[in-house]
């Protein structure tokens, strides 16, 4: 089946373009359906081709060679949760997270499951999951945090940098930058930030330097709605600026400077 699907599709981006007269009638369901193919993305070499397909109640994550166009590897995860978002972390390897999908048209929602697979589907692994495991893979359950990829390190084929967050109050939450191994699923605390509800950006030499953190409380418990930057030089932070706030909240990413 999937090697008819990527036949069937090279032979589209192939072909030429049909004349006027021949143009195809299309009916509504053309336009209702979901489409075979999601998100693709080639690895930084151009050697792969990453792919995520519907496959029924779950999406799976094809990898093709783009010599041949050859099936590598289709990459499905069990109890029917489908691939989310997914990159390239080096020129062979792929680190994905799970969804569950709910229903035909709604968004599916993220389990918070991290998982990295080279592209011909050798040394798969867990990164990030919830549950009970065994002895071996316990240093990689968490608990009640949930974590984004922030960087994934350019010039470094093992590591990438994920942003954590984990709840400390009925109004906050911390945040802390890790360092993740995506061959053991080893995780390294960079930083954490200097006080609840932040976010952590890096700066060009991948280093934690600034935090966007934003507070509904004074000092003396009243409403007051308000963001804060502070800047890190060395181990410590310093408050940069402070200001009244009309309710949205500035989330930073990644600083280039």
């Amino acid at each position: 089946m999937y090697k008819l699907s990527f036949a069937l599709l090279a032979l589209v981006l192939g072909a030429p373009a049909l004349p006027a007269s021949a143009a195809t009638t299309y009916s509504v369901e053309d336009f209702v359906k979901h489409p075979a193919y999601g998100t693709v993305r080639i690895s930084p070499n151009g050697e792969y081709l990453a792919v995520t397909m519907d496959h029924g109640d779950q999406d799976v994550l094809a990898v093709l060679r783009t010599s041949d166009l050859k099936i590598l590897k289709v990459n499905q995860l069990p109890e029917k949760k489908s691939i989310g978002q997914f990159t390239w972390i080096s020129p062979d390897r792929l680190m994905f997270n799970a969804v569950k999908k709910m229903g035909g048209y709604a968004q599916p929602f993220a389990t918070g499951e991290w998982f990295a697979v080279n592209a011909d589907g050798s040394q798969a692994v867990p990164l990030i999951f919830y549950g009970t495991r065994d002895a071996t893979q316990r240093g990689k359950t968490v608990g009640r945090q949930s974590f984004s990829l922030l960087d994934t390190l350019k010039d470094d084929d093992r590591n990438v940098i994920m942003q954590a967050r984990y709840p400390r109050s009925n109004e906050g939450a911390g945040t802390q930058l890790e360092q993740v191994d995506t061959f053991s699923g080893r995780r390294t605390v960079l930083v954490r930030a200097p006080k609840d509800d932040c976010s952590i950006a890096l700066d060009a030499a991948k280093q934690p330097r600034f935090a966007v953190c934003s507070s509904s409380r004074n000092e003396e418990g009243e409403y007051d709605e308000r963001s804060e930057l502070y800047r890190r030089d060395g181990r410590e932070w310093t408050l940069v600026n402070a200001s009244k706030t009309d309710g949205k909240h500035l989330w930073v990413e990644r600083a280039t400077a």
